[in-house]
């Protein structure tokens, strides 16, 4: 299933992630000695950048990677952090009974990331026949200053299991609470409840350097602590990380976290929070501008090329437009084209889309005919450019999808096809690109250039499967009031919006495809729209958006362009409307109310 564990690099061996790893943009500015935020949906690679820049990862990879004067040290979160944190305050009111608990399930699993790290630091850069001795060396000194308990032996498994069973344990007793066996203040809470992150980590740095000052490459280097995946953190885990720890008073570390590009719901706006530019960059890995575009077609291409050998992409799946799209599904109605002739003018295809449109589009006409266009005869003059031109994706669906009296149903759709297309559906995602790719792949069995009608039914088919996807996904739905609410309800009511301000409503030069959350959304609607932006249902279009000072109140946003087949609308951005206004749209208020 698109969005699942296809393509994560969560589940990825060190060297499945080297064997497919690319270069970007991300990774250069990821690379920078100081604090960092990879913000970005589910599966556009945050992940693979992060696990790059593991001493592991970056021996295996070879001698092209530009040198650090750090190690990173990989730390995923855990979904049961937020799953217990969530059941107990279901239960409990006292958040600072909650905290606890669950800060030692972190602090287990990030001394264990630890011993990881210090394990990949000294495999790459000491003989093997050493690792033994300073591994032990090492552990003897954890097991005495941060353990505390004795009988271990000292390696950095055997830690490791005495972690897995505090944590086995918690988890057991925390079941007990929540079934009502046992009462909260019985717990038995590990002093790791009561530790900060960064001082247990602080020390485990200094019993590495303190054994290890005599090797070679290994004096006194920083660590980059890369936490990944904190969404799946309780939102006070993150504030405390970034906020205390991006201004934190230990030079040895930097920080690099991966994040949807929600973070907190209630910022709290003051002079001592981190600034960016200053505390930590924020690196964007989403298409948000022209430039971003530009990378992530570039990667892309390198990206196909990678996994499917020596395909030609851009020969094999041709170049887009949507005029040639119209001619391929109905050839016979454009007998008298050339196709040597510009757009627009005579004996062009979209010349005779704009006739037929004529004909059929009252609203249409009208706005030709203000605009000065002889209509028997529209062929473009000055206005070329601000009429036609910028008009072209929403005249040819208007003209595809309209018929005499109703709208017309197509099987095949052939308006989306093309190289570029293709990879700017994926929205900057490689797990949502590898996933299209790979449904066309079984077609590219030669470089010959793939039929136009084979690419928009797989692609068609590929945006049902997204749509799918995000309909199981098992958060789809929000318990609010004994009523359930489901994002793809949200979804639909979008897609249905958009359509009919592009093609099935009256004709709008500017239609609406984008939206804004404005201060009249219902909390539950918001919430939807905050689990949309981290799965990749919705994308941000303000690259400028910093999370620790803004929230997504009035930032434009719209649906992931992977969706767009599905409701049949082109791939472009339009204008925006207040939330509030699709949702209490007479016309809409039946969809809205099943949210």
């Amino acid at each position: 299933m698109i969005l699942d564990k296809v393509h994560n690099a969560r589940f990825y061996s060190t060297e499945q992630v080297t064997n497919k790893f690319i270069i970007n943009t991300n990774y250069l500015t990821l690379l920078s000695e100081n604090h960092s935020i990879l913000m970005g949906p589910r599966g556009c690679g945050k992940t693979t950048l992060l696990k790059m820049l593991t001493p592991k990862a970056r021996h295996m990879y070879g001698g092209n990677l530009p040198k650090v004067n750090y190690f990173g040290i990989y730390i995923p979160a855990d979904t049961q952090w937020l799953k217990q944190n969530e059941l107990l305050k279901k239960i409990i009111t006292n958040e600072t009974k909650i905290k606890p608990i669950i800060k030692c399930l972190v602090n287990c699993n990030i001394i264990s990331a630890c011993l990881n790290g210090i394990y990949e630091i000294l495999s790459v850069h000491i003989k093997t026949e050493d690792v033994f001795n300073y591994e032990n060396k090492i552990a003897t000194e954890i097991i005495k200053n941060i353990i505390k308990i004795s009988n271990i032996p000292a390696s950095f498994n055997h830690i490791k299991i005495q972690l897995d069973n505090i944590i086995s344990d918690l988890n057991e007793e925390i079941n007990k609470v929540i079934y009502k066996v046992k009462e909260i203040d019985d717990i038995y809470i590990s002093d790791f409840g009561y530790k900060d992150y960064i001082n247990i980590v602080k020390l485990i740095y200094d019993i590495f350097t303190n054994i290890t000052n005599n090797i070679e490459h290994l004096e006194k280097k920083k660590w980059a602590l890369c936490f990944d995946e904190l969404e799946q953190a309780p939102e006070w885990i993150v504030e405390e990380i970034i906020k205390s720890y991006f201004r934190s008073t230990y030079q040895e570390f930097y920080i690099k976290i991966t994040t949807t590009p929600i973070l907190f719901s209630n910022t709290d706006i003051n002079s001592s929070n981190p600034q960016q530019g200053h505390d930590y960059n924020i690196i964007r890995c989403w298409v948000h501008n022209n430039k971003s575009k530009e990378d992530w077609l570039r990667f892309a291409k390198e990206l196909i090329s990678k996994n499917y050998h020596h395909k030609k992409v851009d020969q094999i799946l041709s170049k887009h437009d949507y005029a040639l799209g119209i001619y391929e599904s109905e050839p016979e109605k454009h007998n008298n084209i050339d196709f040597k002739v510009p757009d627009f003018y005579k004996k062009s295809i979209m010349y005779n889309v704009v006739k037929g449109l004529i004909n059929k589009d009252s609203d249409f006409s009208e706005y030709l005919k203000q605009k000065g266009v002889d209509l028997k005869n529209p062929e473009p003059e000055a206005n070329i450019d601000t009429i036609f031109r910028k008009l072209k994706p929403v005249i040819a669906f208007r003209y595809y999808f309209k018929g005499e009296k109703r709208i017309r149903s197509r099987k095949n759709i052939t308006l989306y096809y093309g190289s570029d297309y293709t990879i700017e559906l994926a929205d900057g995602n490689p797990r949502l690109l590898l996933s299209v790719i790979e449904m066309l792949a079984p077609y590219m069995k030669n470089d010959h250039e793939l039929d136009i009608n084979i690419q928009s039914d797989i692609i068609f088919n590929f945006s049902q499967e997204v749509y799918n996807t995000y309909s199981v996904h098992p958060d789809n739905y929000l318990f609010t009031d004994q009523k359930i609410s489901t994002l793809i309800n949200l979804i639909d009511l979008l897609g249905k919006y958009f359509f009919n301000s592009i093609v099935a409503g009256k004709f709008n030069p500017e239609p609406i495809n984008c939206f804004r959350v404005d201060e009249n959304v219902p909390t539950h609607i918001l919430e939807l729209v905050k689990f949309g932006l981290r799965i990749g249902a919705f994308q941000h279009l303000e690259p400028s958006l910093d999370p620790l000072t803004e929230t997504i109140e009035m930032k434009k946003l719209r649906l992931t362009y992977a969706l767009y087949p599905k409701f049949r609308i082109p791939k472009r951005e339009y204008s925006a409307i207040k939330l509030s206004k699709i949702l209490f749209d007479e016309e809409e208020l039946p969809l809205f109310r099943e949210l």
